[in-house]
Formats: C-alpha cells, structure tokens, sequence
C-alpha cells in the first residue's frame, strides 16, 4: 500500500501527493545532505520510496547513503558511490503502524529473543559480545507471525584485525535486535518496506566497504604486479590482496620475482627491500658492499626476500609460465617460497626461478608436467632425504 502524507503548506521541502519528482529546492536540500553525487535515476527512486514509505528525507527520517565502490572502467580503477536507501529502526516502526491503521489490521511484536552457540533461545542477553549467535525477532499482522532470525557474524561491524567495532562490542545485544526487527518487519509489510534498510543492517557494508573494492577472481593481481614500476607499488599491491583474501603463494611468489627485477635494473647498492607478509611494510634493508659474498643476497628467513638478479642482460620468463611452474609443484609439496632451492634437483642451471629465460622456464614446465605426479613427488622427497 502506498502512504502519501503531506506536510503544512508554505514550506519549500513539503513533499506533496501529487508530485511526481523532487523540486529544484528539494534537490538543493538534497545535496546538502550528501546526496550531491547520486545519479538521477537514484534520485527518482528515492523519491518513489519516500512518497511509498511516508518519510520525510528532510525531517531525516530517510537517506540517500552513499558509499565508495571500486569499478573497472576502461582498464583503470576507479571510485564510484553506490547509494542504498536507509532509515533507523524507528522509521520501521512509522512506516508499519501507519499502514496497519489504514488498513484496520493489528498489528503486534512478539517477544525479542537472542542465542548463543547452544542454540538456546532467550529473553534477555547477558552474556559477552562474541557469545552472542543470533537475535530472533517476530512482527504480527493481521494475526500472521513474521519471524526473522539474524546471525551475528552476517551483520556485525568488525575491525581489520577481525575484533567487534566499539559499537558492537559494547551493544551488540540492540544492534542485532534492529536487524532482527527489521527483517521481521520487511517481511511483513513488503510493499512499504522492500529496499529500504536500517542503519545497523548497513554498517557492516561501510565497515567492510574499503577491503571488498577489489576482489579476488575480478582484479588482475598479476597484471597489476607486471605492470608495476616501483616498490611502493608492489607493497600496496601486496596489502590490498592481502585485505581482498587474494594473497596465495603462487601471487606471493610472483610480486617476488616483480620486484627482482625492478632490483636488477636498478644501479642501486642497497640490498632489496623485504616486506612483512602480514601487513606489506618493508623489513630491515640494509645498504651492503659490492662482492660481500652469497649469503648477503639471500632472502631473510620467514619474509619474502628478495636477491638481485645474476643476469639481468636475459629475457625473463613470462609471468604466466612462473606462476604455472609454481603450481605444479606446489600440487607435489613443494612450499611457494623454497622453489629455488629445488632447482638443482630438478635440473635447472639456474639458481632462481626468475632468472631463467622464456624458454628456458617453457622447457622445465614441459618437463615437469611431463612427468608423473608420483614420480615427481619421488624425486623431490628423495633429493630432501639425501
């Protein structure tokens, strides 16, 4: 059912029922509010769902939000805001009690209920914050229950590091309960209450907005690392695919062999940067003499190091043949980062990985998908026991 309510007359901001469309001045207000950047096409539904729903986007009864999305445009990354409409869980309630005494139908809430991993249901929660599972939450229309159960781990707000925003951990038990409620209430009154969302439901949406900009499976993580000019670049590559859940060794392994190069065409003496998996900061570099010997080039043990290149005069195999040869031996145990020190055994005349030329990198993966999985694990476990 659709509720058009109008406001006192004189006022610039009143919506009337009989307008199709915000105002000049109402999208000035609109503006204002943070609404300046939303295409017109959202603009009209918002409208629509403020003349459906009754509220008032001015008296701030209703949002336009809008929040940035990464989108690929033309090969290049770009920010976009993408706007969602929302309202607090009092808007909810507006928005169902004046539709049920339209209507003439009852309209009642059935007690708020909470659980934790038991399963257990109850009327009160007094338990911590992580113990919390679920809110259950239950609208009556018309003598029809709708029940909505939400689970904590879909809604909650949560920090990089994983631990409850300060929201959520001090009143986790009310931010559930409004999601619960919401749902309930959605399902009650669809027609006046289908996309439109609280702000608790939302927050879990801007808290995780900035890590889901790129995902695994639509990004080139390795395009990214090819084409990359620089250190820094290569260090915010890494701490991007690390927050997007893209970081496998296989991508490890190639940023690796990316900065080796850009060490080997550097004149620079300084040994290369190492970076610190977990957050992509660089590691103690220090500056070393020419001809200080071997051990001065090897990676520091349990960070990915990486040496300058012992011939940098030869044409690099390509990234993809790096990273196939990787994975194959990785299907027969061999670790991301310990490649290199298999070449011997596998026959290579090189020390590294990176440094083998194009066809060079094209025989050894012929060679090693040549051979069968078990006759390779073999040869490798031998090489290890000797």
């Amino acid at each position: 059912m659709t509720v058009a309510r109008t406001e006192p007359m004189g006022s610039e901001l009143a919506i009337s029922a009989g307008q199709s469309k915000f105002s000049p001045a109402q999208r000035v207000a609109l503006a204002h509010m943070g609404a300046d950047k939303a295409p017109d096409a959202d603009v009209d539904v918002f409208f629509h769902v403020c003349q459906r729903t009754g509220l008032d986007p001015f008296a701030r009864q209703i949002y336009l939000i809008g929040r940035d999305e990464s989108v690929l445009i033309q090969g290049e990354w770009k920010k976009v805001p993408k706007f969602t409409i929302q309202t607090g869980i009092d808007g909810f309630r507006l928005v169902a009690r004046r539709v049920a005494d339209d209507t003439g139908q009852e309209l009642a809430y059935g007690d708020m209920l909470w659980c934790g991993r038991d399963g257990v249901w109850r009327d009160v929660w007094l338990g911590e914050p992580l113990e919390l599972h679920a809110a259950k939450a239950t609208v009556l229309r018309g003598g029809k229950a709708f029940t909505h159960v939400a689970l904590l781990r879909e809604y909650a707000q949560t920090k990089r590091n994983g631990e409850l925003t300060s929201m959520w951990a001090t009143k986790g038990a009310n931010q559930l309960a409004k999601c619960a409620e919401a749902g309930a209430l959605r399902k009650a009154f669809p027609q006046d209450l289908g996309g439109v969302y609280v702000d608790a439901e939302m927050e879990r949406v801007a808290g995780q907005a900035a890590a889901d900009q790129v995902v695994s499976g639509v990004r080139d993580w390795y395009a990214d690392a090819a084409g990359a000019t620089s250190d820094d670049a290569l260090r915010t590559l890494w701490r991007e695919a690390s927050r997007a859940h893209a970081l496998t060794p296989e991508l490890q392994a190639f940023v690796r062999s990316c900065q080796e190069r850009l060490n080997a065409q550097s004149t620079s003496t300084q040994e290369p940067e190492v970076i610190d998996e977990a957050t992509g900061e660089v590691l103690d570099a220090e500056v070393v003499e020419d001809g200080a010997g071997e051990d001065a080039h090897q990676p520091v043990e349990g960070g990915p190091g990486v040496a300058p290149s012992s011939s940098s005069d030869a044409v690099p195999a390509k990234r993809a043949t790096i990273v196939a040869i990787i994975r194959e031996l990785g299907r027969c145990g061999v670790d991301a980062n310990a490649v290199d020190a298999w070449m011997p055994t596998l026959g290579v005349p090189r020390d590294r990985l990176t440094d083998l030329t194009q066809p060079e990198a094209s025989d050894l993966l012929n060679m090693v998908r040549g051979l069968d999985r078990d006759k390779l694990a073999d040869l490798l476990a031998g090489a290890q026991g000797a």
